[in-house]
């Protein structure tokens, strides 16, 4: 079974990275490390291209969670908030008094060709029959393979 490293404190994955790092130092394959410590081989090669890339700095414990604009939904809010004001005066920062969101649908063609679908709300049936429809409509008598995962929730 796989160790899901978010769920282990800093101390816990600096520890896992400096064993992955020693085990490929002494010529274990990544798939071999990733089986000793429970971890996929994937993780082990990104944590030995950061080793490479940063050296020891890749045992530092980092700040953690989403950085400033990777944010999954479009809002009209700012990513930093920020106010001036004169010496002795609070600043004010004025902000929307209510808030609102989009979502959105995109789809690429194998040309580079990119369409979008901005909505309101959730997403439904009636949605996404029309989305397809917008789609098969430009592909201008192509084949449209249609792939769905599940909708990122925010």
């Amino acid at each position: 079974m796989r160790t899901d490293a978010i769920k282990l404190s800093q101390k816990e994955q600096a520890l896992l990275r400096r064993q992955a790092v020693r085990l490929r130092k002494g010529g274990k394959s990544n798939i071999e490390i990733g089986q000793i410590l429970s971890v996929h081989a994937k993780t082990v090669g990104g944590w030995w291209a950061a080793y490479r890339r940063e050296g020891a700095k890749l045992f530092e414990p980092g700040k953690r969670g989403r950085r400033v604009g990777a944010q999954r939904r479009l809002t009209a809010e700012p990513n930093v908030a920020r106010g001036y004001a004169p010496r002795g005066h609070t600043p004010v920062v004025k902000q929307m008094a209510k808030q609102f969101s989009l979502s959105m649908m995109s789809a690429v063609t194998n040309r580079g060709t990119v369409r979008f679908f901005i909505y309101k709300g959730a997403l439904n049936v009636k949605l996404l029959v029309q989305f397809c429809h917008r789609l098969i409509a430009s592909a201008q008598g192509r084949k449209v393979y249609l792939i769905l995962d599940e909708q990122s929730k925010p």
